[in-house]
């Protein structure tokens, strides 16, 4: 499993950011890196430890359909949430301050084989030597580019963590 990990003061009161932050379609919504197709609440009553909720998102070019349920949930302090498959866990965690509230998110998360590795176009060279290429890789090669690959997909989601937590301080802070 892989980490990231981002906070941000926010000039709201821990009661006013959990209340936000527990309705979790409008919090998704204001995700830089997808867009919500659908959000459907498969339990009754208002989301607490327990609550599942399926999400249809698209990312770039791909539809991504999951179940999430609520594995902890703490008023005004801590919502944790993981989908079904356990290749996502989510941990909201608000403190107070003296200015109002620190959210904290921290995820752990798995990434695609098929993520990690960006096959080369090679295809405009000669057979022989599109071969030769494969026959020169070494196994080592490969982890290097792999955990290169890793580092930059870490590094593009720490961004669009980074803005997602600048919206959802917007949102609160401009009511």
């Amino acid at each position: 499993m892989e980490h990231i990990r981002e906070s941000i003061e926010i000039y709201r009161s821990p009661r006013e950011v959990f209340t936000f932050l527990r309705q979790i379609e409008p919090r998704l919504r204001l995700s830089p890196a997808y867009r919500v197709l659908s959000f459907t609440k498969l339990t009754p009553g208002p989301i607490q430890k327990g609550s599942h909720y399926r999400v249809k998102i698209k990312r770039a070019d791909e539809v991504i359909e999951y179940e999430g349920m609520v594995t902890e949930f703490i008023e005004n302090e801590l919502i944790e949430t993981q989908d079904i498959s356990g290749r996502l866990k989510v941990r909201i965690i608000l403190s107070k301050t003296e200015k109002g509230t620190l959210l904290t998110h921290d995820e752990e998360f798995s990434v695609r084989g098929d993520a990690l590795y960006q096959e080369e176009d090679d295809s405009h060279l000669p057979f022989w030597k599109r071969v030769l290429k494969r026959l020169i890789e070494v196994e080592s090669v490969r982890i290097d580019e792999h955990e290169r690959r890793l580092e930059e997909i870490k590094r593009a989601l720490r961004e669009n963590l980074k803005e997602w937590l600048r919206r959802i301080k917007a949102e609160l802070e401009s009511c």
